[in-house]
């Protein structure tokens, strides 16, 4: 079979997807998730041996799209809720992915995730504590982190018993895009949003939008 063709504004000829697009084009939005399901099944075993191997405690309504990283410290400890989707694969996120979803926990730390979180590509980094509530969204490439990673006085920077740190609390509905980062000590309130390529020092109120480096307000999320 041969596959179609079309040309784009420019006149470049262009596949139109043949017949995978036909197939696609045949299918409900509603029934796509009930094959994206169906077909998630086969996964299973393989997703849980290897979250037992990392020591996930897995859950068979997570969405693993690829693998996750776990590094964990003695003592620390990690909570993950219902239907997680965690997206480390290149081709299952529409804005492309750089690297697996990475949680890093040092000695004694905690990440508390919540129910029906989504993260893409993201880095989440323990020293302390790190909580994100339910339906929380962290785009593709997005870094939480609750310390400083080396201190910053040169003649200290590589000392790391003087790293400062402070926990961080994402609260529910929060959406946080592509590649920002959200900084120790900070708290964003309920159903804020915060901008791509944003870099969050302060705390956030809820429903927020906000964009820039450092991070400002700029609007109101319930009103967008």
């Amino acid at each position: 079979m041969t596959e179609d063709i079309t040309c784009n504004p420019a006149g470049v000829p262009v596949p139109n997807g043949g017949l995978k697009l036909r197939l696609k084009q045949l299918i409900k939005p509603g029934q796509r998730e009930q094959l994206r399901r169906a077909t998630r099944w086969p996964w299973i075993p393989v997703d849980a041996l290897y979250c037992m191997f990392r020591g996930l405690p897995y859950r068979s309504n997570w969405d693993l799209r690829g693998f996750p990283v776990l590094v964990r410290a003695s003592g620390a400890t990690l909570r993950i809720g219902q239907r997680w989707k965690a997206v480390s694969r290149l081709t299952a996120n529409s804005m492309g992915v750089n690297q697996p979803v990475y949680i890093h926990l040092g000695p004694n730390a905690a990440v508390e995730i919540g129910d029906d979180v989504g993260m893409s590509g993201c880095t989440i980094t323990a020293k302390e504590k790190i909580i994100i509530g339910d339906r929380v969204l962290l785009g593709t490439g997005v870094v939480v982190t609750d310390n400083d990673a080396h201190p910053i006085h040169p003649a200290q920077r590589n000392d790391h018993n003087l790293i400062r740190k402070a926990p961080v609390r994402i609260a529910n509905d929060v959406f946080v895009g592509a590649r920002a980062m959200i900084l120790k000590g900070v708290t964003i309130g309920e159903g804020a949003v915060v901008g791509a390529g944003s870099i969050v020092t302060k705390s956030v109120p809820a429903f927020a939008i906000v964009a820039g480096n450092p991070a400002r307000v700029i609007g109101d999320s319930r009103k967008s």
